[in-house]
């Protein structure tokens, strides 16, 4: 995996997600749900490759004992992992900026759970072979000690990889 790949998913699943999203400004007063402190609790992969001609999509998930906190605050800042960030939210969607960085996810709050799910292919734009590399470098970090198997059937045999996609589960912090 490399680390420019290792600094997007920090963004998005460590960070809570984004890229440009039209936007429309909150009516004075209203201050939005995602308002508040998340620690995040697990992260997952969804991973679409194929093994000798058989295709697979899964979806891994690694709980974590002491996730990072992240807070949104109702003036359109973010802070974690010891930065600052500025977010819009439209609906269930999300962009998230740092310097020049911007990235775009789907959010799903119920109750004090909140899912950010990456909507750009983590894969796009890269050869073939980097594409497998990668699918199996996410896999490995889902399975940790276990490998690039476990969830993802035989991935470590896989002949393509098409599609990662990364998701963040938070829980709020009272």
């Amino acid at each position: 995996m490399n680390c420019s790949k290792l600094v997007q998913y920090v963004l998005l699943l460590g960070t809570l997600c984004s890229v440009s999203v039209a936007c429309r400004k909150e009516t004075e007063g209203v201050v939005p749900a995602i308002v508040g402190k998340w620690q995040q609790q697990a992260y997952q992969y969804r991973i679409v490759y194929e093994v000798n001609g058989s295709k697979y999509d899964k979806t891994g998930t690694r709980t974590l004992a002491q996730g990072g906190i992240f807070e949104f605050k109702a003036d359109g800042t973010a802070t974690g992992r010891s930065r600052t960030y500025t977010y819009t939210q439209s609906g269930d969607r999300i962009t998230l900026r740092y310097g020049t960085d911007t990235e775009t996810g789907n959010v799903i709050l119920t109750g004090d759970q909140l899912t950010l799910s990456g909507i750009d292919n983590m894969l796009e734009g890269l050869s073939e072979a980097d594409k497998l590399k990668e699918a199996r470098g996410w896999a490995l970090e889902v399975n940790g000690t276990n490998g690039g198997n476990g969830v993802y059937t035989d991935i470590n045999k896989a002949t393509k990889a098409y599609e990662v996609y990364s998701v963040s589960v938070y829980q709020r912090v009272k």
